[in-house]
């Protein structure tokens, strides 16, 4: 199983979503994360509070994790 997560420390899952500019990715096995990737995304909040739904974004962050 591939798990994609948000970190600022690489060491816990501590970032929220809309802030990541990169995600880990793990292999998970038998109890075991192992780290296989990092992979840069346009972050996706721009820390407006009225900022709209961007659904080319969000594609685009999809498609990398992919």
């Amino acid at each position: 199983m591939l798990i994609a997560v948000a970190s600022k420390s690489g060491k816990e899952v501590d970032q929220h979503f809309g802030h990541a500019e990169s995600f880990k990715i793990f292999k998970y096995r038998k109890g075991d994360p192992v780290l296989v990737a990092e992979v840069e995304v346009e972050k996706y909040c721009s820390f407006d509070p009225d900022h709209p739904f961007r659904h080319s974004q969000l594609n685009g962050i999809a498609e990398a994790l992919k």
